[in-house]
């Protein structure tokens, strides 16, 4: 892997953690009525995705250049969905650090009702009470060495067969 794809990469990363906080951040605000800081105008239906989709610019480059024009911090929209977006390394830190749990919960989508158990699920559930008995029961529970040692037997078979199921393929595409 190159520096441009896994620079990319943290970028893409970054990127989508700014994003799930400013979501969560204005979903948590409701139907108050929030003055949001400057940014470029968007278009109807796609928001600002065409100014993040340009072939001859990575995506960090266009967000610096966007940051220059409108500030550290500045409103996107993706679609329908507003995004707060952050690109100052002080104001980032004092979102994750100080302000760590208005940015900790994840927003309740229809998948998480519906495919989640009305949110009961660990990858669902909103941050909270539920939320840190469930990530401790899995820490301790699933996760822990002696469990991950009891399954290693099974997880050699499982990787036996895979293999197998490779050497087969391959074999039999040189008589094809």
């Amino acid at each position: 892997m190159d520096l441009t794809s896994s620079m990319m990469s943290v970028i893409l990363v970054g990127a989508a953690t700014i994003f799930l906080a400013a979501t969560i951040l204005l979903k948590s605000l409701g139907s108050y009525k929030i003055r949001l800081p400057s940014g470029p105008r968007a278009i109807p239906v796609i928001g600002h995705f065409h100014l993040l989709f340009d072939k001859t610019r990575p995506i960090h480059q266009i967000l610096s250049s966007l940051s220059t024009r409108y500030g550290p911090v500045m409103h996107l929209k993706f679609g329908s969905c507003p995004v707060l977006v952050i690109s100052s390394a002080d104001l980032a830190k004092e979102c994750f650090t100080v302000n760590d749990k208005a940015f900790a919960s994840k927003p309740r989508l229809t998948q998480g009702k519906h495919l989640g158990y009305n949110y009961s699920m660990i990858a669902w559930a909103p941050y909270g009470p539920y939320w840190r008995m469930a990530r401790k029961v899995c820490v301790h529970e699933l996760l822990s060495s002696k469990r991950i040692q009891s399954f290693a037997p099974k997880r050699m078979q499982q990787l036996r067969k895979a293999v197998n199921s490779f050497v087969s393929a391959d074999t039999a595409s040189e008589y094809c």
